[in-house]
C-alpha cells in the first residue's frame, strides 16, 4: 500500500498579489530537512495559486532569530 506523508505548515498568508508561507522552528541550527520541507510547501502552493509564492523558514532561539528565505 502507498504511504502518504502529511505535512503541516505554520502559517500561510494570502495577500492581493502574493502568497507567503512561514514555517517556524526552534532548532539550534539550520537543518536540511527543514529547508526541503519549506520548499515542498512552496511548490504545493505554487501548484494551487497563480500568484507569486514566497517561503520563509524562521528559527526562534533564546539567543537570536534567524530568517531564511
Amino acid at each position: 500500500s502507498k504511504t502518504h506523508n502529511l505535512q503541516y505548515s505554520s502559517n500561510i498568508v494570502e495577500k492581493d498579489d502574493e502568497v507567503i508561507v512561514i514555517d517556524y522552528k526552534s532548532s539550534a541550527k539550520v537543518d536540511e530537512t527543514h529547508l526541503r520541507q519549506v520548499s515542498l510547501y512552496k511548490k504545493a502552493l505554487e501548484s494551487i495559486y497563480t500568484k507569486n509564492v514566497s517561503a520563509y523558514l524562521i528559527y526562534l532561539r533564546e539567543e537570536d532569530i534567524e530568517i531564511i528565505s
